[in-house]
């Protein structure tokens, strides 16, 4: 089976964990992913598996995933880190394309969250 690919961020903002998580939520939606909440957490899905199996690299909904997770941290910030990774569901193997259009969609989706 082909491991997902993952990449990760962390980063600190100002205000409460739960006004960071708020603002990553908004983003969310506008981005129309799933949202999952926990404490302190969300979990984003983002594009179509169903629509990935049929149209492949076609399609700009390829469908991955994203944990945010947001901690107080000393002062006046909250640290926020935030795990990306490809969410196709098992495959045998993926094509190197595949793999690029997963790194570069993974890291554009991470500096997003961050400039938020």
């Amino acid at each position: 089976m082909v491991e997902p690919v993952r990449q990760s961020a962390t980063w600190t903002r100002g205000g409460t964990p739960e006004d960071a998580l708020s603002v990553i939520e908004a983003y969310a939606r506008s981005h129309d992913a799933r949202i999952e909440k926990g404490s302190n957490q969300l979990m984003l899905y983002f594009g179509s598996r169903l629509v990935y199996r049929l149209m492949g690299l076609a399609t700009t909904r390829i469908p991955y995933a994203v944990r945010v997770s947001a901690a107080a941290s000393p002062g006046t910030g909250t640290k926020l880190t935030a795990e990306a990774y490809s969410n196709a569901g098992p495959y045998v193997a993926r094509l190197e394309n595949a793999t690029r259009t997963y790194e570069a969609r993974l890291s554009e989706t991470l500096n997003e969250l961050q400039q938020q």
